[in-house]
Formats: C-alpha cells, structure tokens, sequence
C-alpha cells in the first residue's frame, strides 16, 4: 500500500488555527494588528524558535494513503434502474 512513497504520520493532523507571527520583524506590528481586526487568534514566535519550525507532514500520511486506497477499489453503483408500468385507465 505504500506505493514507493515514504509515510510520514499515521493520523490525520489536527491544526489549530493560529496565525504564527515571527517576533523582531518589521511588519510584526501590522500583522498583530491585522489579526485583531479580523478577529483571529495569533502568537508571536521568537525569531530562534520561529526559524526551526517544520511546518507539514500531513500529505504523505498513512491516513490519506488508506483514504485514496479506499476511494480507488471501491466501486458504486454507476447505473440506476425505475421499472413502472403504465396506468391507462387514467
């Protein structure tokens, strides 16, 4: 089932979200107050921590290799049938 590819996760992430905003930046005072506007949950990063981020890791998941495997081999019913028959004493 792997297909040749390298499976990263076994689950599906669950992302929150939240606006990352690198702390020291020169922007980093309009995107505060761009997120404050819009109403959306934000943090600031400090630089060191903020450059290490590795962010992914959900496109080679287990989860989505089984959920593509599934919706390959699966097959649905492609042809509907209405069998009537005529009323003609209407």
């Amino acid at each position: 089932m792997n297909n040749g590819k390298n499976t990263n996760c076994i689950f599906e992430n669950v992302i929150p979200d939240i606006f990352l905003i690198k702390n020291g930046q020169i922007d980093t005072a309009d995107k505060r107050e761009y997120c404050k506007n819009k109403g959306q949950k934000y943090i600031l990063i400090p630089p060191e921590i903020y450059d290490n981020l590795d962010i992914g890791g959900i496109y080679n998941s287990a989860y989505q290799d089984i959920r593509q495997t599934i919706h390959q081999f699966t097959s649905y019913n492609e042809t509907i049938t209405i069998q009537t028959l005529p009323l003609y004493f209407l």
